[in-house]
């Protein structure tokens, strides 16, 4: 028979023995490793409260059960103390003996997705979510996120003036200039962010959400440049020799982004969670319903991939917003979505509709508005989630958008004698730096293999630009390199330029093997030589479309 797989949370070293003698023997019993990223094995957490963090004795429960409803709903959650309570899950320690059925506690606890209304399960101390709700909001509502944006900011300011830009006019800058009037000038901005996160980080420690910090490297990466902005505002040729390439190598502005979205995703998730509505997501690529969830944590949502689940759907919760991709059955037609949108109106006639897809002509948005009753209409390339959260805050309040203004939206104008460049990249620091390179070319942006592979069959593309890491359920994985040979089989003529923070000389050779035309390293970017490349390879794409028409 198998042992149960249970971890535990215990900051008092003799309740943990005592844990250990009643338990260690009959079940799988491991004490919890922050840096943990999959619950879904365990069969239960226990958590021995109040947990000791700081100095001060916190009831931490309330942000497992909220993690576990999300990541793992399997997982049940006991909460164990010297309290009486009568709780389901709750486990009294004074009461254990060595036969003890731990699995009879199992069975009757009630899950972490549903409502705990049979009681109250806390013992009086204070809340580890109060602490983090002070993290993220701050005092005065001087947030933490609030102060990363502002070093964010500044970073920008100095990425601009270290690589240059083509469509803002600015020109490359040495570094002795921008460390002595972008950098040291604006290095209390810093000091804030990095004061907050000094007093708050040993709460994350106790959190099942560390991993997601850690994937990031939020610490290291916050001591690093805590170091690197230390030091006098005018420095010697090689110290700032160093410091310029320590700031590239860092590459800071893209990794504060990082670390600023876990920050929003982990707030909006498991300590100040308030969905604003229900969405209706029907569309066929898994990662796009990833996407949307992961980063527009105001919303909740319910996912449906094909027609047949979209048309046979079992409403059990009201619905707000329905979200409907075209491009739902390749077989039958690239646009059989169409033929939803009037049905999903008429069995929701008070629910907005808005259309998400990689087609941007104008002629299908005019048909999905006003043939068949749309509400909105959204281009995959043009995903910003910010805009988007806006946009559906907007429809859940019955605003209504004219045609007019659906095609401004979605800048539906094609300016034909642009060429245009597919960059592939789900890193939107990195599709903004690209996508400013020169106001010559027309950028579009998929956030997705496929994604991108829908844009390539409905769209015509002087220029691939693809990244060769995508996050899938929360992690990296190198999902582009096989679309390399996937490219270049169906659209040998459309040039493709791999773009990637990846180094390993192994995997740049599989690159060039499967037949990318060039590899541009994340690491060494210089807008003037990336721009360059392009204009190189535009120009080679067009001398081979005019030599096919001659």
């Amino acid at each position: 028979m198998k042992q149960l797989n249970i971890r535990y949370l215990c900051t008092q070293k003799n309740v943990e023995a005592r844990l250990w003698r009643h338990f260690g023997k009959r079940y799988q019993l491991e004490a919890f490793d922050k840096h943990m990223s999959d619950y879904t094995s365990i069969d239960a957490m226990l958590i021995v409260e109040p947990v000791r963090v700081k100095g001060h004795y916190l009831s931490v429960y309330e942000v497992w059960k909220l993690f576990l409803a999300r990541q793992s709903p399997k997982t049940k959650l006991l909460i164990a103390g010297f309290t009486v309570n009568t709780h389901p899950n709750f486990i009294n320690l004074l009461n254990l003996h060595d036969k003890y059925d731990l699995k009879k506690a199992i069975d009757k606890a009630n899950p972490c997705h549903k409502n705990w209304d049979e009681g109250q399960v806390g013992n009086g101390y204070g809340k580890v979510s109060t602490k983090l709700q002070m993290f993220f909001k701050g005092h005065n509502y001087n947030s933490i996120i609030g102060a990363a944006s502002k070093v964010r900011q500044m970073l920008n300011n100095v990425d601009l003036s270290l690589h240059g830009s083509e469509s803002l006019k600015r020109e490359k800058e040495d570094f002795k200039t921008i460390w002595e009037n972008l950098l040291w000038p604006k290095r209390n901005y810093f000091r804030s962010f990095y004061s907050r996160w000094y007093n708050y980080r040993d709460y994350f420690d106790c959190m099942p959400f560390f991993s997601q910090m850690e994937a990031v490297k939020a610490h290291g990466f916050i001591n690093e440049l805590q170091e690197f902005l230390n030091g006098k505002k005018e420095l010697e040729a090689k110290i700032l020799a160093e410091k310029e390439q320590q700031y590239r190598r860092m590459d800071p502005f893209s990794r504060i982004g990082e670390i600023i979205q876990v920050f929003r995703q982990i707030d909006a998730k498991y300590i100040a969670p308030n969905s604003i509505g229900n969405i209706l997501l029907i569309d066929d690529d898994p990662h796009f319903h990833h996407q949307l969830k992961e980063n527009l944590t105001s919303f909740s949502f319910n996912s449906l991939y094909t027609v047949e689940a979209a048309k046979n759907i079992t409403v059990k919760e009201p619905i707000h917003l329905i979200l409907l991709d075209l491009e739902l059955n390749k077989e039958k037609g690239i646009f059989s979505g169409l033929d939803l949108i009037s049905e999903l109106k008429h069995r929701f006639p008070d629910t907005p509709l808005s259309v998400v897809s990689v087609a941007e002509e104008r002629e299908i948005i005019e048909l999905a508005i006003v043939e068949e009753g749309a509400d909105f209409y959204l281009s995959k390339s043009l995903y910003d989630a910010e805009k988007w959260t806006t946009l559906f805050i907007h429809l859940l309040t019955n605003r209504r958008f004219s045609l007019g203004e659906i095609l401004i939206f979605n800048q539906t104008q094609k300016i034909e004698e642009k060429p245009y460049i597919l960059v592939v990249e789900d890193e939107k620091d990195w599709y903004d730096r690209i996508a400013e390179l020169s106001p010559d070319y027309m950028f579009k942006q998929a956030h997705t293999i496929q994604q991108a592979s829908d844009m390539l069959r409905s769209g015509v593309y002087d220029l691939v630009l693809l990244d060769l890491y995508f996050v899938i359920e929360g992690e990296r994985k190198i999902e582009g390199l096989p679309f390399v040979r996937n490219i270049k089989f169906n659209y040998p003529d459309i040039p493709l330029i791999v773009v990637s923070a990846e180094t390993s000389p192994e995997i740049m050779k599989e690159v060039h093997a499967n037949g990318a035309d060039r590899y541009l390293s994340k690491a060494t970017f210089d807008a003037r030589e990336w721009l360059e490349i392009l204009n190189v390879f535009i120009n080679l794409k067009q001398a081979r479309d005019q030599t096919k028409i001659v």
